[in-house]
């Protein structure tokens, strides 16, 4: 317990004043000649108890008084935390002065035994109490807490500064609204207080030389794409706190109070605040009550990497949050200038982007819907493009997506097969004629022969498939790893061609197949078919919105080759009905293969033999898919990604002999940097603000490469928290809340100062004064004795 205006709480000692009036005033007996008549001399000393134990209680009550005063100008205060031990500490404290004067009384008239040992024991109970309340509230007391406003303060000023918090009202955004507080809280901190700004970029947080100091700080706090979440924040701010000298901490939380922000982890959180006692926690909520926000979500592209004349699909959803209404959504499209971008008298100049296409979508309240664009006729090289709303709204970060792609020539596919294997099916799979004719088909086949395949020149090869191969020399095994440690793909059908598998299982075969093989499993009936257990392989993505309906059943498999002791760089696809693996993923070095253990080009009735499956059998549009996403993930894996999210590490591919070794990075807000290619790749690390990354360099002329990063969706989610989360996230009673300026100075005093007993103690004033007078004019008022004065 603290005093704000400790030398009053001497006036306590006027309690004495009473006690001097009491034995100096006190009437002096008179000499009186009486009979000596019995009866009236035990009234006497029974009149002379009475008088007695009246001046007794007026004296207790007039002390009483007098102290109650003294301790209420004194103003004393505890911690808002304590403010209820103290109550009860005081309720029992009177009480027990209530049962000490019964006892006074009972004792003074001479009452029952039994009255008065239960009075007895009732005090003691109540003592008992009392000294253990008072035990446990002192043990807990924070004297740093309370006491003098103009103590100074260490103090760490902590902002979340995620997207979220450009939500923008009344002209301001709520980043602005907090900054503004933040600074009023700064001016107003006493002299020699130290103040810390930690925001949620990554930076390492120290105290300011000064108040000064500080608020510039303040100032330059920004919004980042890639936040760092509030629990790690508090945690910093925790350590910055815990070697201060300075008695009084306290962390202000300047949040929007989403519940996006405060899904801490909550028991680490609550433990350490509750260990820090001497810290106290501010929240001050800069949100928004009932938000209104339209939203674009995450982007989905047919392909990342799409060939030369072939259509690219971009998908993304609306939503709305609060009242609905109709919403136009555009793409834009950059235009290709190998010579942009450019600095040009200080400023970036970027290529031109057009509006390609726009749709209008129709949304009720709270409530979200979806737009697809399809592009056709980019030419080659890296695109840029742009989704966004047609008009802006409160929160401006979630009304754009940027995309990129890369448009480049068909990929070149080297197929191997024997000459008794349908090689036509499998190029008819990846590359319809009328697609190859109209120079529209994504990939470029080029059939060989297993004799033929150590003429070639792998490395030209996006991806390399052995269709149903038959045993192969040792070269032939050597070179083809060689070609996918080098990054190389390869994907392999196994068939009858395979004979026993014997030559499968030597060194040079195994230095690429998955593990060794087995023997074919035999089905004579027809209940083994493909039966996958999940669809988020890529491979296996583009049927699960249609998983139900996919006629697996009706392609049975005959007979397929089994697979034992699989690599530990394996994983299995897909499997078949009876849980044999079907399709398998092996990496080797920087390269992959993908190993599926039944032909795909079987004929429903081979010359000589039976046939293995019927997935090569009419309406085979499953085995089409199939066969296209193996070779699409296998190509794609070496083309790379060319869309972020915030704050991920960008590693693209950069080969020696074709690409240049120095490029210009162009961020999306107009700075540049320089960067070097290492070891076959440029990486970028710096990504925390969404938009396109350009980089350009010189080989042979201009080189303009890039790629683009966007916010999570969740990055947009406005939904409120509630005080149960809150009370959860930092523990009950363990922070105080405030929505404006005035509720600050007001939870800051509180906090402080704690809360004060004055009313209380007035008020008892109050009442002790009453009955003072009420017991004084009835113990001291005339007699009546029916004679006129």
């Amino acid at each position: 317990m603290a005093f704000v205006n400790l030398p009053l709480l001497f006036g306590t000692l006027l309690v004495g004043v009473p006690i001097v009036l009491h034995l100096v005033m006190r009437p002096q007996p008179k000499p009186y000649l009486f009979p000596a008549i019995r009866f009236i001399q035990q009234r006497q000393e029974l009149n002379r108890r009475s008088l007695r134990l009246r001046h007794w209680l007026l004296l207790l009550l007039r002390c009483l008084v007098i102290a109650l005063a003294a301790l209420a100008l004194a103003r004393p205060s505890v911690s808002s935390q304590l403010f209820g031990n103290w109550a009860m500490i005081i309720v029992l404290a009177l009480l027990l002065i209530l049962i000490g004067t019964l006892l006074l009384i009972g004792t003074m008239t001479r009452s029952g035994a039994v009255l008065l040992g239960g009075l007895g024991l009732l005090g003691a109970a109540v003592l008992a109490a009392l000294l253990a309340l008072l035990w446990t509230t002192l043990r807990h007391q924070d004297a740093s807490l309370v006491g003098d406003r103009q103590a100074p303060v260490a103090a760490v000023m902590v902002f979340d500064s995620s997207p979220r918090m450009q939500y923008r009202q009344e002209n301001q955004t709520r980043l602005e609204r907090a900054q503004a507080m933040a600074d009023q809280v700064v001016r107003e901190l006493p002299p020699d207080s130290k103040v810390a700004v930690l925001d949620s970029r990554a930076i390492a947080p120290v105290f300011a030389l000064d108040l000064a100091s500080a608020r510039k700080t303040i100032e330059r706090v920004k919004i980042t794409g890639a936040p760092r979440p509030l629990d790690r924040l508090l945690l910093t701010a925790l350590q910055l706190l815990d070697p201060s000298d300075l008695q009084r901490k306290e962390i202000y939380v300047y949040s929007d109070l989403t519940a996006a922000a405060w899904d801490l982890e909550r028991a680490r959180v609550r433990e350490l605040l509750a260990a820090a006692r001497d810290v106290a926690v501010y929240v001050i909520d800069v949100g928004v009550e009932q938000p209104q926000n339209l939203a674009l979500g995450s982007v989905e592209l047919s392909s990342e990497t799409v060939p030369l004349h072939s259509p690219l699909t971009v998908r993304t959803t609306v939503s709305c949050v609060g009242t609905g209404g109709k919403v136009g959504v555009e793409l834009l499209i950059e235009d290709l200038d190998p010579t942009l971008p450019i600095v040009r008298d200080g400023t970036v100049v970027l290529p031109t982007a057009r509006v390609h296409a726009r749709q209008e979508v129709e949304l009720s309240d709270d409530e979200t819907g979806s737009v697809e664009f399809t592009v056709s006729g980019l030419t080659a090289g890296t695109r840029h493009a742009e989704v966004r709303l047609a008009r802006e709204d409160a929160l401006a970060i979630d009304n754009r997506r940027h995309v990129t792609v890369l448009v480049r020539d068909p990929w070149l596919v080297l197929i191997v097969a024997p000459r008794d294997v349908d090689s036509a099916a499998l190029v008819e799979a990846i590359a319809p004629y009328e697609r190859r004719v109209e120079h529209r088909a994504v990939f470029q086949p080029l059939v060989s022969t297993p004799d033929e395949l150590t003429n070639h020149s792998l490395g030209d090869f996006a991806a390399v498939v052995l269709l149903d191969p038959a045993p192969m020399p040792a070269g032939s095994w050597e070179q083809l790893a060689t070609y996918v440690r080098d990054g190389g793909q390869l994907a392999l059908f196994l068939g009858h061609q395979a004979g026993d598998g014997t030559s499968f299982n030597e060194a040079a075969a195994q230095s690429v197949l998955p593990g060794k093989l087995g023997r074919p499993y035999r089905t004579p009936g027809r209940d083994v078919y493909l039966a996958p257990h999940s669809y988020d392989h890529p491979v296996l993505r583009p049927f699960r919105p249609i998983a139900s309906s996919v006629p697996w059943g009706d392609f049975p498999v005959f007979r397929h080759w089994s697979v034992r002791d699989l690599a530990p760089q394996s994983a299995v696809i897909l499997r078949y009905s009876n849980q044999q693996p079907a399709l398998i993923e092996h990496s080797v070095g920087a390269g992959t293969v993908v190993t599926m253990t039944t032909p795909v080009t079987e004929l429903d009735r081979p010359r000589g033999r039976a046939a293995w499956n019927e997935l090569a059998g009419p309406n085979d549009w499953p085995r089409f898919i199939l066969v296209n996403q193996i070779l699409r993930y296998l190509v794609e894996h070496d083309a790379g990604h060319f869309n972020f999210e915030t704050g991920q590490n960008v590693v693209l591919a950069n080969r020696a002999d074709r690409d240049p070794a120095r490029y210009l990075l162009f961020a999306p807000g107009g700075e540049t940097q320089p960067v070097q290619a290492r070891d076959d790749r440029v990486t970028i690390s710096t990504t925390d603000a969404p938009g396109i990354y350009r980089l350009k360099g010189e080989r042979d002329g201009p080189v303009t490469r890039g790629f683009s990063v966007n916010v999570p969706e969740h990055a947009s989610r406005l939904e409120r928290t509630t005080a149960v989360q809150l009370d959860n996230s930092l523990g009950a009673g363990r922070y105080q809340l405030a929505r404006n300026q005035d509720e600050i100075v007001r939870v800051q005093g509180r906090q402080r100062e704690g809360r004060e007993f004055f009313p209380f103690l007035v008020a008892l004033v109050a009442v002790g004064v009453v009955l003072e007078q009420l017991l004084s004019n009835r113990f001291y008022r005339e007699p009546d004795t029916g004679k006129p004065s």
